[in-house]
């Protein structure tokens, strides 16, 4: 919600056009590289922006809540304050009601996101008294370009199309979990989606869905094996990169809710080592070196703590003439190829046949109360 004070000057309608450019801007710089979108991180890289809960400002500032609601933000979901510091400087506060629940409130600091990206506040000279000044209809303009803002902020329209594409059919159900909003949320982005269609549309913004198409593999590339009872995220792969067998099963947006429901505690996630974005430990697995810097090898034991193909002439490798493909943490074999793991051939990972034996064994093990009938 804004507070309505006398504005300066208004646009005539909503500028729909505007909130897109002003949305895709907020996500390539001021945004993470997660699904859902971050919007603590958002609000945090904004130097004069603080984002609050009701609660902790009751306990920074010992007004009420019902103070809150009726003098400052002048709604029960949250709000956007102007203040001043002590040195003069203008800075914002996002306030939200963290009693909501956590749809609803995704929604409403989207919102208040809205009116600063969109530069609200230099429409009004005063946004933290409440009811007085604008118009019904200025008022009501401002409020429809943060919603719309919000609802393209929190599920940001190219990636929808770029997921039928690539994994079937998105319904309501997908984008209230994978995108963390309400049922409300996700049925106007739908019927948004399916009004651009109709006009012969397709929203794609590349830069948008390279952003973010790793953040959605979880989703919409996940991988299982029924020969090792593994799940894997991975593109498009030849191989299973913990067993290397042929013939893994992706699921698919149709069978997805189902596999979620009741099939995923079948399936294991293999142990790995935790890599960046180029395959290398962030700590070294033998001697705990946390600093690796340059190159593959760690600067202080001198060991390969880069996971790649074993295969110089890897189908997906780079051609250095050294290794394959850069490969996930704990992958085993190269799931191109079907080489072994640089990571499994110098033993920083177990076997895949001796980790599941061992998680087999741990869940046999009947637990020592249930053996003795322990009364405490």
């Amino acid at each position: 919600m804004m507070s309505r004070t006398r504005s300066r000057k208004f646009p005539e309608n909503p500028r729909y056009e505007y909130v897109k450019t002003r949305v895709n801007k907020t996500l390539l710089y001021f945004a993470d590289n997660n699904i859902p979108v971050n919007l603590s991180y958002t609000a945090g890289n904004i130097h004069n922006l603080t984002l609050m809960s009701y609660n902790v400002y009751q306990e920074i500032t010992g007004v009420s809540r019902e103070y809150i609601i009726k003098r400052l933000t002048d709604s029960e979901e949250g709000g956007l304050l102007r203040v001043s510091d002590k040195k003069g400087n203008e800075i914002f506060i996002i306030l939200y009601n963290e009693t909501k629940p956590i749809g609803r409130t995704r929604f409403t600091i989207a919102h208040e996101l809205g009116h600063y990206f969109l530069n609200h506040h230099h429409l009004i000279d005063d946004i933290v008294n409440s009811g007085r000044g604008l118009t019904d209809k200025e008022y009501d303009i401002l409020e429809k370009e943060a919603n719309y803002f919000a609802r393209l902020l929190l599920v940001p329209l190219s990636l929808i199309p770029y997921m039928s594409r690539n994994w079937g059919k998105i319904d309501v159900n997908h984008i209230v979990e994978f995108f963390n909003v309400s049922n409300s949320v996700a049925s106007h982005v739908i019927s948004h989606l399916n009004n651009i269609r109709r006009s012969g549309l397709t929203p794609t913004n590349t830069d948008i869905i390279n952003k973010f198409k790793n953040a959605l593999n979880k989703y919409i590339n996940i991988h299982i094996c029924n020969n090792c009872y593994s799940e894997s995220i991975i593109e498009e792969p030849n191989y299973c990169p913990i067993c290397q067998k042929k013939g893994l099963i992706r699921i698919m947006s149709d069978a997805y809710e189902f596999y979620n429901d009741f099939e995923r505690g079948k399936y294991m996630i293999y142990s790995g080592i935790e890599v960046n974005k180029y395959s290398k430990a962030k700590v070294c697995p033998v001697c705990e070196n946390e600093e690796p810097e340059d190159g593959e090898y760690c600067s202080i034991c001198g060991t390969h703590i880069t996971n790649r193909c074993t295969n110089p002439r890897c189908i997906n490798g780079p051609d250095d003439g050294l290794f394959g493909a850069f490969l996930p943490g704990n992958a085993r074999y190269c799931s191109y190829c079907g080489s072994k793991s640089t990571f499994l051939q110098n033993e920083l990972l177990k076997p895949w046949q001796e980790e599941k034996f061992e998680r087999e064994v741990e869940e046999e093990i009947p637990d020592v109360d249930e053996i003795f009938d322990v009364p405490f």
